[in-house]
């Protein structure tokens, strides 16, 4: 999905997210074509003829009413970039440094880590449980 700035006039391409949000919006991106209205067209033909001269017709339409359209707004849907203002950047906390890169993450040093976790979960449901006698 495209990014564009506040005023929907320039496409960002590398949006800080530390620095504002993204909100939905849309932009008009062309147009349908307009159809202009056709009339139906025919000709009467002759069913039947009496001797008082008088006779039975019927239409037989050789062209079909179209209904005319005006063109109408194609939009596409896209995300905007909201800066933050002075005082909601103040108002932000600051973000955790860890001493971690996403760089220095292996999948080694995850598996580590995941299984460090469970085995702290283990060691607090069992502290839990004796704790609970």
């Amino acid at each position: 999905m495209r990014i564009f700035n506040e005023g929907k006039t320039i496409e960002l391409y590398d949006v800080d997210l530390s620095k504002g949000v993204l909100i939905d919006g849309q932009i008009q991106v062309g147009k349908t074509k307009t159809v202009a209205e056709k009339q139906e067209k025919g000709h009467y033909e002759t069913v039947s003829e009496y001797a008082t001269g008088g006779k039975d017709v019927r239409w037989v339409v050789t062209s079909q009413y179209v209904p005319g359209k005006e063109s109408e707004p194609i939009y596409e849907d896209i995300k905007i970039f909201i800066p933050f203002t002075e005082v909601e950047q103040l108002q932000r906390p600051e973000p955790i440094n860890d001493g971690y890169d996403a760089e220095d993450i292996t999948p080694e040093k995850l598996e580590v880590a995941l299984a460090e976790v469970e085995r702290m979960k283990a060691t607090l449901s069992k502290t839990k449980r004796k704790s609970s006698k």
